[in-house]
């Protein structure tokens, strides 16, 4: 299970590390700070990619003395199942927490280890888990 860009299954290889790089951000970017930020694919790439975003309303894009700049689109219709694609790892681990906190008897302790704790995870990769218990 790829939980380090789960998105990647319905969207380009790109667009979610352009989406993670864009999120947080109040301010524009340029398509070399998103490239810098993403640290994936080539800035021709990134650049295609935010237009894509961008034809789309995922993002804003704003002209600025002939250079384009982006900034994500919180109001977009789709902005939420984004922000839910983006916190995956995050919401992964809150879901295994719940559900071994309701274990009869609750494991005395559990550790999320390798790719998945590292967050480089791929499409092939398993969860690996140390579960302690009584």
């Amino acid at each position: 299970m790829d939980l380090t860009e789960p998105g990647s299954a319905f969207a380009g290889s790109l667009t979610m590390p352009i989406l993670r790089a864009l999120d947080g951000r109040s301010q524009l970017a340029s398509a070399a700070q998103v490239y810098r930020v993403a640290d994936q694919g080539t800035a021709a790439g990134i650049q295609r990619a935010l237009d894509r975003l961008a034809a789309h309303s995922i993002c804003n894009r704003e002209e600025l003395v002939g250079r384009a700049l982006y900034l994500l689109n919180h109001d977009h219709v789709l902005y939420r199942a984004v922000a839910a694609v983006l916190d995956a790892h995050d919401a992964f681990v809150r879901r295994l927490r719940k559900s071994l906190e309701e274990w009869a008897p609750a494991p005395v302790a559990g550790v999320l280890f390798g790719s998945a704790a590292r967050r480089d995870s791929e499409v092939e990769s398993d969860i690996d888990l140390l579960l302690i218990r009584s």
